[in-house]
């Protein structure tokens, strides 16, 4: 309920819903996967590449706690959901960044040559972490390349972008989580990309499986392909997934498909 003082009764309160420019893109998609990270001190023990393996299939960093220095495993699969993603607009109409290519320096210098606000959507799959989940970041980050050098996209630096997408996916863990605030409620990455310029945004609620997070951000974007709203794409691949449809029948389970959720307005 709102008691608008003053002058301000005779607003009509209609007049404050927002609006937005109709824009016409160059560009479609604009992609950050697969970061290239410093191999784990113990690569060279079979039993510590397995185990690196195995614990690859969360974008989480948990399992780093038990090896000396910070340490986050690759995430291939993450380049396949970019170029799969890619593949349904035009190849002239994408930018995607791989490997080494994706780190901070790429997503600040697009920023400050202007090259960013190009894009129609933002994908970023990497690993994502929480304040302080590693000593020293107080901040919610995306882990980009070589972070061992500060590869991390802070919350601070996705404030400083200057976006025109309509839409932008987060495909980590806990993209959508971060610090309480009191009076201001989570401020975290969700609330930078839109501050940044972007209407809707899908973030996570927990730390996702790796090869479900895929299968979800690829259907999403189909699904706004074949001409439905964020929201919409969302819902309308959860609802696969709970009926056993997806890539694995197991994906109807809630652990796979309800951390995903769109915030702002997902129906522009």
């Amino acid at each position: 309920m709102l008691c608008p003082p003053g002058p301000y009764i005779c607003c009509p309160l209609k007049r404050l819903l927002p609006t937005r420019l109709i824009t016409t893109y160059r560009k479609q998609l604009l992609a950050f996967a697969d970061p290239a990270y410093a191999p784990c001190q113990d690569d060279n023990d079979n039993r510590a590449v397995a185990k690196a393996r195995t614990v690859a299939q969360l974008r989480t960093n948990a399992y780093r706690n038990a090896m000396a220095a910070v340490c986050f495993p690759r995430l291939p699969e993450t380049a396949d959901e970019a170029t799969a993603i890619a593949r349904l607009f035009k190849a002239s109409d994408n930018r995607l960044y791989l490997g080494e290519k994706t780190n901070r320096l790429t997503v600040l210098n697009l920023n400050k040559t202007g090259q960013i606000t190009d894009y129609r959507y933002l994908l970023f799959a990497t690993h994502g972490l929480l304040p302080n989940e590693v000593k020293g970041l107080a901040q919610s980050t995306l882990v980009l390349s070589k972070p061992q050098t500060f590869g991390y996209l802070t919350m601070a630096d996705a404030f400083t972008l200057q976006l025109n997408a309509d839409f932008i996916n987060l495909s980590a863990c806990n993209t959508g989580g971060g610090k309480k605030i009191k009076g201001e409620g989570i401020m975290g990455l969700t609330r930078a990309f839109m501050y940044a310029g972007t209407p809707a945004i899908s973030v996570t609620l927990w730390a996702v499986e790796s090869a479900s997070a895929q299968n979800l951000s690829i259907g999403i974007f189909e699904n706004i392909k074949n001409g439905n709203k964020p929201a919409e794409a969302l819902r309308q691949i959860k609802l696969k997934m709970i009926a056993g449809e997806a890539n694995q029948s197991y994906y109807d389970l809630p652990y796979y498909w309800a951390p995903f959720v769109v915030y702002g307005d997902g129906s522009q």
